[in-house]
């Protein structure tokens, strides 16, 4: 029997500081489509969500830039997505009909085609959109929330949590460090 249902991946894609050095650039894969609901969150980088991350569905890469690979002008996340993005794709052994990248910021034309572009190989069609977090107060009470894809919530906490240990650990030594998940930069 053969199946009309398109095989489609979910990546978010999120950076640790916003100029701070070394910026951890993150991508969070998944099959999960439940991950790509919009998720209310209560605070950035929530750590509890890194438990739901290692799984047979949901896999990660990240890369570090230091502040002479960043580019000021553009979004960072789609100059390194490719670097994020194909490593994970080529160790695969099968492929995916769709994929659909949610990114931390805006996203604008060129940047949407650059990443067409850049995965139209390895995937049929790429679907991308930007998010930005804008709080809001919360119904329930006095917090404040804001909303976008849970994915997204689980790159954003990944890449604090790997701000956070490499930069208290290996700063001067960024380049030594060794990392399945650890990626370069093409």
């Amino acid at each position: 029997m053969t199946s009309d249902k398109k095989s489609v991946l979910y990546v978010a894609l999120d950076e640790s500081n916003h100029g701070r050095f070394p910026e951890v650039c993150v991508a969070i894969f998944s099959i999960i489509p439940e991950d790509a609901y919009k998720h209310e969150f209560f605070s950035k980088g929530d750590l509890h969500l890194l438990c739901q991350l290692p799984s047979a569905n949901r896999d990660y890469r990240f890369l570090f830039l230091d502040e002479h690979q960043l580019k000021p002008s553009q979004s960072n996340l789609t100059l390194v997505a490719p670097s994020l993005i194909l490593p994970y794709l080529q160790s695969l052994t099968g492929g995916f009909d769709v994929m659909n990248i949610y990114l931390d910021g805006r996203l604008n034309k060129p940047e949407r085609d650059h990443l067409d572009h850049s995965f139209e190989r390895h995937v049929s069609k790429v679907h991308a959109r930007g998010f930005i977090k804008r709080w809001k107060r919360a119904d329930c009470d006095c917090s404040r929330s804001y909303i976008q894809p849970y994915l997204l919530g689980v790159a954003d906490a990944k890449a604090h949590s790997l701000y956070e240990e490499y930069n208290l650990a290996s700063a001067p030594n960024i380049k030594k460090i060794s990392h399945d998940k650890l990626v370069q930069l093409l």
